[in-house]
Formats: structure tokens, sequence, C-alpha cells
């Protein structure tokens, strides 16, 4: 399919382990590993199997996104933290959830540190709005985080940071792609697919930064 200015080939394999050939063949051809993963359930073995198959044989590039916000027993805070135990410090959140479960509609977006308001109506739309103190504060946190991550690989934008105090998600593109690529940066999305929540700017980041 086509997104933006990209053309993207998808790969869908399942989960469970008894499809690993399925796993492995779609590996062996593919640029970037995606893992989607359920938030009301922990880290399985498919999922480590599919991660050390990647990361050991194939040397790829990985991206994650953890779906069923809309679950009521969703719970991504406990998924991410285990992810990062699992698998380090630069898995990242990109995106996370204001409002988990069946009324799921606002996101906050770390890179652009606005809070993404979506349609209910499962078009997928959304409007960006500046976020409340207590939110400006995590996602400023959480922005200054993902900054430091990045730039470990690129110093220039280590300096451009300290020079503003700031930098527009134009200026992270470059390091962004660099630090996914290296494996220096793993990016965490989240989303709603049965309600079509989150999907868009997943694909729009995928794009621009791949």
């Amino acid at each position: 399919y086509e997104w933006i200015d990209k053309k993207i080939n998808l790969l869908d394999t399942p989960g469970q382990t008894e499809f690993q050939g399925e796993l492995l063949s779609a590996l062996k051809v593919s640029d970037v590993m995606g893992l989607v993963l359920n938030t009301t359930n922990d880290i399985e073995v498919g999922a480590e199997l599919a991660w050390n198959h990647s990361e050991n044989e194939y040397k790829l590039p990985k991206l994650i996104i953890l779906n069923m916000l809309d679950h009521d027993q969703s719970n991504f805070d406990n998924l991410l933290a285990s992810l990062k135990t699992r698998f380090g410090r630069n898995v990242f959140p990109l995106m996370f959830p204001l409002n988990e479960g069946e009324n799921i509609c606002d996101i906050g977006d770390v890179l652009r540190k606005k809070v993404m308001s979506f349609k209910t109506d499962s078009s997928g739309d959304f409007s960006e709005n500046e976020p409340e103190k207590d939110m400006a504060d995590k996602l400023g946190s959480l922005h200054n985080e993902l900054i430091e991550l990045i730039a470990e690989s690129d110093d220039t934008l280590l300096e451009a940071f300290f020079d503003k105090g700031e930098l527009s998600e134009d200026e992270l593109r470059g390091g962004l792609h660099s630090a996914i690529l290296s494996g220096n940066l793993v990016p965490v999305f989240c989303a709603s697919s049965k309600k079509n929540i989150g999907v868009k700017r997943i694909m729009d980041i995928i794009s621009k930064y791949s």
C-alpha cells in the first residue's frame, strides 16, 4: 500500500510458535520487524522468539505496536515496563494512551508534545491539542529523554538541543531515522485497531522515518 509518499510492503505473519517458518521467511526479506502486542497480556513466547530471531540472526531494526487499548483489561504501562526490562532502555514510547478502555480517544504524542484526540466514528481522524499542565510536564520529560536517547548516535543533535533547548520534529527526523536503523531506539506506538485510533499517526511516522 502507499502512505504519504512511500510505498510500504507489509508481510503479516502469525505470532504463534507453530508458525515460526513463516516468520523466518518474512524476516529474511524484511527491512524492519514490527511486533504487534496485546496490552491485556504480558510478553508472550511468540514475541520473544520473533525478537530473538530478528536480533541475533537478521540484525533488523525493530518497532513495537501495543494494540487493544479499547479493552477494559488493557494495561499499557505494565507491558511497556516488561518490554524495557526484557529488551532494554532503548525500547521507548513515542505514543501513550491517556484513557485506556472502552472510551479510549486521547493519546499523547511524545514527538510533538501534543495530545491527539481521535474521533470515535472509526474514521481514524484526529485533532492535536495542547496538553494540560501535568500532561505537558510528562510529555516534555519524555521528549527530552527521547532526544538524549537518539543523540547518543548524533552529537550535532545534542549540541543543537543544548543551544536552543528544543528541537522540532523535522530537526529530529534524521537522528530518529538513524537511531531506529542502528537499533539505538526501538519506538513503541499504541493503538486500538478495532476503533481505528492511533493508526494514522503510526503510519505517518513510519512513512516519514523509514
